[in-house]
């Protein structure tokens, strides 16, 4: 790994980060096959439809995407959401980055990218706490998968 850098997602990026998201979505299908499945679509077309999801959440204030950028290639990215429960008079209300999607590209597993995305979206939006674990990005009927139990027991 020659240069890796973690930054904002920019409209620039939107192609490659339809990629993450589609390489993320086939890792979900290969472990639960019985919930997700791959649509019947065209190889190497970009999809409309996830293309604007994606420039949804570049628009929205509450959410960001970090790109892990390595020598100019999305390796990796981590999205989160800004969240807010409702008020209760039995609790103290606070805002909280939920971490919705953390995907890292094979080719660039185990090179310490994932960390370096969690890092990144910790320290991420000020106006607002870390990320919980409760992402159930990754879940299976095994339990989280393997990067996110060692991560949170590393730390």
């Amino acid at each position: 790994m020659d240069r890796l850098i973690i930054r904002l997602a920019q409209e620039r990026d939107i192609a490659a980060l339809a990629e993450l998201y589609v390489e993320l979505h086939a890792f979900h299908v290969d472990h639960l096959p019985d919930r997700l499945r791959i649509p019947n679509a065209t190889p190497d077309q970009p999809d409309p439809a996830l293309e604007q999801g994606i420039r949804r959440i570049l628009a929205d204030a509450d959410s960001a995407i970090f790109v892990a950028d390595i020598d100019g290639r999305a390796a990796g990215l981590a999205e989160i959401s800004v969240r807010e429960p409702d008020t209760h008079p039995l609790r103290v209300t606070r805002r909280y980055a939920h971490l919705q999607s953390l995907v890292v590209s094979r080719q660039f597993r185990h090179l310490g990218v994932g960390v370096r995305l969690i890092e990144a979206a910790n320290t991420g939006p000020k106006s607002v706490a870390p990320p919980r674990s409760s992402s159930t990005s990754g879940s299976s009927p095994r339990g989280r998968c393997h990067f996110m139990r060692r991560l949170v027991t590393e730390r």
